[in-house]
């Protein structure tokens, strides 16, 4: 008599599916920033340039600081290394 052969099991595809998220949730986003073309407004050299992100509260004039990117000395056209981490909302207004 023959040995009995095992069947392989098939294995089930799996599906990846992005997690629900609840109606108010966010995501984190990260915000590179540059600028070209910036006037130079120092005296003596170039200026020296940095990006400060400001968020609107919920009241009318409500505004706080979300972050604030690095001084680049003597550049006119940044291209800013750190990055500003904020939150997004999906189906609401920011």
């Amino acid at each position: 008599m023959p040995p009995k052969r095992k069947k392989k099991k098939k294995k089930k595809k799996k599906i990846h599916k992005p997690p629900r998220r609840k109606k108010d949730s966010s995501v984190p986003v990260k915000l590179y920033i540059s600028a070209r073309n910036l006037k130079n407004l120092d005296t003596f050299s170039k200026s020296d340039p940095y990006c400060t992100v400001f968020e609107k509260g919920k009241g009318k004039n409500e505004w706080f600081m979300v972050g604030r990117t690095e001084t680049i000395d003597d550049n006119l056209n940044p291209d800013f290394k750190r990055a500003i981490d904020i939150d997004f909302y999906f189906e609401k207004k920011q």
